[in-house]
């Protein structure tokens, strides 16, 4: 149960559970068991305190999706309570292929003293209608913050399908000049950017120091478009940015 202002209620069946009162990391938690029977309501109250203070700093979430993705029924009054509740201060509502921001329902709700909000775009890319010459789908980018454009298609969205990874990047830069380009869920299978390209950086610098790789590797077999003669490796060297279809300029990668 969710909610901005302390209280709320669920239905449920008969029975004993434990309940669990939280509000984020910086908050102490309550527990307790209750016990409903069938047709009464149980009462639960509960205290927690503040006990973390965090001047400076801000809990943040960079990623989340709400009813603009096809991946989420939520409303954006839905994930602004969540968020609340959760502790979470600032959020960029990224959504799939479309500018969300939540900046104008946390002021409608009156909970700007809580939580702000920030436009951005989860940019999801997609395989070329012609494999044979195009590029496949190769991971999902955030970009944070940028201004939505009403008369465009998606709010401003980017274009997803085709792309190379660099001109995607500089497209998504040229909506947030000022912002940070993310890598979303870099190995996740399918749609992971890195593990797309089979990225190798286990690599160490001939010192043996275990900080940044001395090289990076694309297999070949990764390469992308697809056209054999197209397929070769790749290696990235300190102060590279981009080598083919892979590109390095991002500024933050998200851990998931």
């Amino acid at each position: 149960v969710f909610n901005a202002d302390g209280t709320g209620s669920v239905e449920i069946l008969p029975g004993k559970y434990e309940v669990t009162v939280t509000r984020g990391i910086e908050y102490t938690i309550a527990r307790m068991n209750v016990t409903v029977h069938t047709g009464t309501l149980a009462v639960v109250t509960a205290k927690i305190r503040k006990v973390i203070e965090t001047p400076g700093l801000a809990s943040a979430d960079f990623h989340q999706h709400s009813r603009m993705s096809p991946d989420s029924e939520l409303s954006y009054e839905a994930k602004v309570i969540q968020n609340v509740a959760e502790g979470v201060e600032f959020v960029a509502a990224s959504a799939h292929n479309y500018v969300a921001d939540y900046t104008s329902t946390i002021r409608s709700m009156r909970l700007e003293k809580w939580i702000a909000s920030c436009a951005s775009v989860e940019a999801t890319t997609h395989s070329s209608s012609i494999p044979e010459i195009g590029y496949p789908a190769f991971g999902h980018f955030n970009v944070y913050p940028v201004v939505a454009n009403t008369n465009a298609l998606h709010d401003g969205a980017p274009a997803d399908e085709n792309i190379a990874a660099e001109e995607l990047f500089a497209s998504l830069r040229r909506m947030g000049p000022d912002g940070a380009v993310q890598v979303n869920h870099p190995r996740a299978r399918g749609m992971g950017y890195f593990g797309t390209f089979g990225l190798k950086t286990n690599e160490r610098s001939e010192s043996g120091a275990s900080g940044a790789p001395s090289r990076i590797v694309i297999p070949s077999r990764s390469v992308v478009p697809a056209a054999a003669s197209a397929r070769r490796d790749y290696e990235f060297t300190p102060g590279m940015k981009s080598a083919g279809p892979f590109s390095l300029n991002f500024d933050a990668i998200e851990v998931w």
